[in-house]
């Protein structure tokens, strides 16, 4: 067996990320003599249907006994050149499994173009003038993109795809240019695959949200969006079409079966699902669009936009997909950094609104609820760690909240032991809320009224990193530590409730006592939060009543 089958890459994934990694990376070493002292896994890449990619932090020790710390990358993906210089295949043991090639970074067999991005002295010489390199992304056999920084310090970035690739990305960032779309020029194209890209002028959309703005300015960014998204060329209608992540629900189940392959059915159903409540909705007619369209690829200087930037997407589809994108991405801002966009929600509630006046609101609705599947792709703990129980139950919670949503509730609240973080941080007697902020407040209020013990936790901007994923949206498990377990499992949970006020209440700790009784907590099952959330909706019916 020399490439991947859907059926295997559970199994892939358990080699390459298990401890049997240990041996493949042994014996890829083994030829040029050398041994492997230590490793650890870096990022894991895994495409449904198209193999499993891991790359590896390892300490390699020579024959000479010197040691060096490598990355070292390994797939088992079908390969176009098997042969490539640097790359080692290593054949199942006892002939049953996948073959494995193992390369030392940046020798990619798919990316030749690699080598001389991430090398000064080469990439120097391409351009004809000394640069500094500097890796931006990487995405084994797929993609890379090399910032190069001169002696001015201004910057250019080295794209490298696939060569065979390569000519369709930079015909789409000429296409821009050439109909007056304000996107990065193509510097220099090369045959290995790399294209040297001009750095894109202006600020990044985000930071004109954080800054806040009127309603009526608002509405003028919002309208130069639209302005952007109608002058995309009508000569894009003739380039491959890219599949709208929505579009993927049956793609994000299969991946979500990798990882948790009991679970397999219940993906696939909530894959049918999502596949439903589209069909009965109206995406509008093709139009071209950008494809990934979110406040990180628009670049401002005031209220004009000066440059498109990641185009790979350009072609036909739905203006519905990019606005969903626009307003999903935009949604999150201020939950990931409150303190960076204290003035987000006017602009979302305008931006909203306006959108809902270009598409059917129901499919921008239907286009949102496809990302949960997306979601859970990334089930997987990259450190070994016990991610399995996290999974399940985060799988089970994001359907909930995303059925609950889609109802249009004032408000979204859920209980479950969700982490053992919590009793680690809180112990037994108390348990922990997240949420919106006022929500939450209102929360442990009526927990002191009830007489149960919540303690308000914060859900930090700097922990939601630890949940992108390398092959996904999103992990649904928080990758290479255990700190903050309780607070990334919040900040996963909150993706699904979109703009709602939402408060979930972790009674991991609280739930279950199997000790003496004490107060009004007897031994066994505890019914925490049974008596807040009585209290609460007291307290919020009271309110509706006075404002009726």
């Amino acid at each position: 067996m020399n490439h991947s089958s859907a059926s295997q890459e559970p199994e892939e994934v358990a080699l390459l990320t298990g401890p049997r990694a240990a041996s493949v990376l042994s014996a890829a070493l083994a030829p040029a003599g050398q041994r492997l002292a230590s490793w650890e896994v870096h990022s894991v890449h895994h495409r449904p249907g198209a193999g499993v990619s891991v790359g590896y932090t390892a300490v390699v020790v020579a024959p000479n006994g010197r040691s060096t710390t490598e990355y070292l990358c390994a797939t088992t993906a079908r390969l176009s050149n098997p042969h490539a210089p640097g790359l080692t295949r290593v054949a199942p043991t006892g002939g049953d499994g996948p073959a494995v090639h193992v390369w030392r970074h940046p020798a990619d067999p798919e990316l030749p173009g690699l080598v001389v991005a991430c090398t000064p002295s080469l990439l120097s010489a391409r351009i004809g003038t000394q640069v500094k390199a500097t890796m931006v992304a990487y995405r084994p056999t797929r993609r890379a993109v090399v910032r190069a920084t001169f002696p001015d310090e201004t910057t250019a970035y080295a794209k490298v795809l696939r060569p065979s690739q390569a000519p369709s990305f930079a015909q789409r960032h000429r296409l821009l240019t050439a109909s007056g779309v304000p996107a990065p020029e193509v510097l220099r194209e090369d045959p290995d695959g790399l294209v040297l890209l001009s750095t894109g002028r202006g600020v990044a959309l985000s930071g004109l949200l954080s800054q806040g703005m009127s309603v009526s300015r608002s509405e003028r960014v919002f309208n130069g969006l639209i302005s952007l998204l109608d002058a995309l060329p009508a000569s894009a209608m003739q380039l491959p079409a890219h599949a709208a992540w929505s579009e993927r629900a049956r793609h994000y189940a299969h991946a979500a079966a990798t990882v948790l392959p009991e679970h397999a059915a219940r993906a696939r159903a909530v894959a049918e699902g999502v596949e439903q409540l589209m069909a009965a909705s109206d995406a509008g007619r093709p139009v071209p669009v950008h494809g990934d369209f979110y406040e990180a690829n628009v670049l401002m200087e005031g209220e004009a936009v000066t440059s498109l930037l990641d185009v790979d997407s350009l072609g036909p589809g739905y203006r519905v997909d990019d606005l969903a994108c626009l307003l999903g991405h935009v949604s999150v801002l201020d939950h990931l950094a409150p303190a960076s966009y204290p003035k987000l929600r006017p602009i979302l509630e305008t931006w909203t609104r306006m959108a809902e006046r270009q598409v059917d609101p129901v499919s921008l609705r239907a286009r949102c609820a496809g990302v949960v599947l997306s979601l859970v792709a990334g089930a997987r703990r990259e450190d070994g760690g016990p991610w399995r129980p996290d999974a399940e139950g985060r799988l089970v919670m994001a359907d909930a909240l995303a059925r609950a949503v889609t109802e249009e509730p004032d408000a979204v609240l859920d209980v479950a032991t969700l982490t053992g973080a919590q009793i680690v941080a809180l112990g037994d007697h108390v348990a922990a809320v997240m949420g919106t902020p006022d929500l939450r407040e209102e929360v442990v209020a009526a927990a002191q009224r009830a007489g149960e013990s919540f303690w308000p936790m914060p859900l930090p901007a700097h922990l939601r990193a630890t949940l992108d994923s390398p092959f996904a949206d999103l992990r649904n498990t928080k990758v290479g530590s255990r700190a903050g377990g309780m607070l990334s499992a919040g900040l996963f949970l909150r993706e699904f409730v979109g703009r709602r006020p939402w408060a979930h209440l972790d009674i991991a700790g609280p739930a279950y006592n199997d000790s003496s009784p004490w107060g009004l907590t007897p031994t066994g099952g505890t019914g925490m939060g049974v008596s807040t959330l009585v209290e609460l909706l007291r307290s919020l019916s009271a309110e509706v009543s006075i404002l009726s």
